[in-house]
């Protein structure tokens, strides 16, 4: 008598389908008891469908995973941060800008003051709110200065404005040339 021996891939039985994995040509048995279901089906069974017939239970797709709102309130602190300090530096150029603007116009302000510079030059200090200026003046020389004694001196007037701007120390110079005052006849020079 002859054994028959059971093959070891044997088709299924009647009436059941066929699973078929992904990305491959091969066909499996569906284990028996399982029915093949269509996504109508599915659907009643509380299994989700892919696109490409994928099943996935619902329960693993809700909401977000504690890694990824780290995540996110990290970036969102970054940005936030980084807002913060271009919005500080940019109030603080404001208020240099401002200071710089002022020691500007009171260097312009004692240049107009002094239209001519006397003989002996000019060497003035002071003081105005919170801004400390210099006022220099030296002969400056010219190709024309030493051939006619008609012609106009010049001098080169400087002006220093200094001031602290919180921990640094600023300051503005300017400088112009201005004509040499000539004696009015019986003018004392000093």
């Amino acid at each position: 008598m002859s054994r028959v021996h059971p093959h070891p891939n044997p088709l299924p039985p009647a009436g059941e389908g066929v699973v078929r994995p992904r990305g491959s040509g091969v066909s499996l048995p569906r284990p028996s008891g399982e029915r093949a279901r269509g996504p109508r089906e599915a659907l009643l069974h509380g299994v989700q469908v892919g696109v490409r017939g994928r099943r996935r239970h619902p329960s693993t797709q809700r909401g977000f995973s504690l890694l990824e709102i780290l995540v996110a309130f990290a970036i969102a602190a970054m940005a936030l941060g980084m807002l913060y300090r271009v919005s500080g530096n940019n109030a603080r150029q404001i208020g240099n800008l401002d200071q710089h603007e002022r020691a500007m116009l009171l260097a312009q302000g004692l240049l107009a003051a002094h239209q001519t510079v006397p003989a002996a030059g000019l060497s003035e200090t002071g003081e105005a709110a919170g801004y400390a200026w210099q006022l220099q003046s030296h002969p400056y020389p010219t190709p024309t200065s030493g051939a006619s004694p008609q012609a106009a001196r010049l001098h080169e007037v400087v002006v220093d404005v200094a001031w602290s701007d919180g921990t640094a120390p600023r300051h503005f110079e300017l400088a112009s040339l201005r004509p040499e005052r000539k004696p009015q006849p019986g003018e004392v020079m000093r």
